[in-house]
């Protein structure tokens, strides 16, 4: 299931919650962040955010653990797709928090 999620609350640095796909083991998130700097050895531009540690909870505090994190260049610049495991305790049915160090989103599905 894949649905545009309805945004709470959110602080920190501009990205744009664009979708959450939920399948039987993991949690799909895109974001965009078109706040970008120089990495590398070659200078490429990828979106600040790609920098942050993501986690994923519910309300209860049941977490979901981040395993993959990956951006899009060329038109897809700026977009940041995170999989998380899904925690079978979660409840996708409540509000979600996205934190990390300088990104917080509270978001509906």
């Amino acid at each position: 299931m894949s649905s545009v999620p309805t945004i709470l609350s959110q602080t920190g640095l501009p990205v744009q919650l664009q979708l959450v796909e939920l399948t039987d083991e993991y949690v799909l998130i895109r974001l965009r962040g078109n706040d970008l700097h120089a990495s590398g050895h070659h200078g490429t531009q990828i979106p600040i955010v790609m920098d942050e540690w993501f986690t994923l909870e519910d309300a209860q505090g049941s977490r979901c653990a981040l395993v993959q994190k990956s951006s899009g260049g060329g038109p897809f610049i700026g977009q940041v797709d995170l999989a998380f495991t899904r925690a079978p305790e979660t409840d996708f049915g409540a509000e979600l928090t996205l934190s990390s160090e300088n990104v917080h989103l509270i978001f509906a599905i």
